[in-house]
């Protein structure tokens, strides 16, 4: 999650970078890729600083990609911002298996893996998970778990549910606030998911 957070500060600062400050910075993003999450990065952040996308990249998610929901995730990014050839056979059984699971067997960062997975693949999201990401944030209630059900139940098909709406005011008064400024007690990384 660390990187995530210097991959936006990244983001702001793109549009002050000049070309020659782009192509030093692109000669991190060039290392050998050692592993999916590395390979995800390496897309993100060639993404943010607009610089041309690496075959290597969607050669390792093509390679990697086994029916493992933390893999999937990376890839289904991956195939999205690089447009990859990715093989999706089975891919959508296997996640909608995974929403499908018992509640007591699942927890919101799966769910909203899922429902990330199969939108960067385009495939179907039953509606049904709607009231499975209310009933789950309600057990969870942390800042977190909120935070991610609301950036899974913006990649459904439909409305989300009013206790969800109505519980992004709830969180908001749940963090500390300086002038302008918000942070929750978890640190930068729930207030960066919660404003995302």
């Amino acid at each position: 999650m660390r990187l995530l957070v210097a991959l936006g500060v990244l983001a702001s600062l793109v549009c002050s970078l000049s070309p020659s400050d782009r192509e030093k910075f692109s000669s991190v993003f060039n290392e050998p890729i050692q592993s999916l999450k590395a390979a995800y990065q390496v897309a993100v952040a060639r993404n943010i600083l607009q610089l041309p996308s690496l075959d290597s990249v969607c050669e390792y998610a093509v390679n990697s990609g086994d029916l493992i929901l933390g893999d999937l995730y990376f890839a289904s990014h991956i195939v999205k911002i690089q447009g990859c050839q990715f093989s999706t056979e089975g891919v959508e059984d296997f996640l909608n298996n995974e929403l499908s699971s018992d509640i007591d067997e699942t927890n919101m960062n799966a769910i909203f893996k899922a429902v990330s997975s199969l939108s960067n693949f385009g495939m179907a999201i039953d509606e049904s998970v709607s009231e499975k990401i209310a009933s789950l944030v309600k057990e969870e209630d942390s800042v977190i778990a909120h935070s991610l059900a609301y950036l899974a139940a913006a990649a459904l098909p439909g409305e989300a549910s009013t206790d969800l709406v109505d519980s992004i005011e709830d969180i908001a008064h749940r963090a500390d606030t300086i002038g302008n400024a918000m942070s929750f007690e978890g640190g930068l990384m729930e207030t960066s998911m919660f404003l995302k």
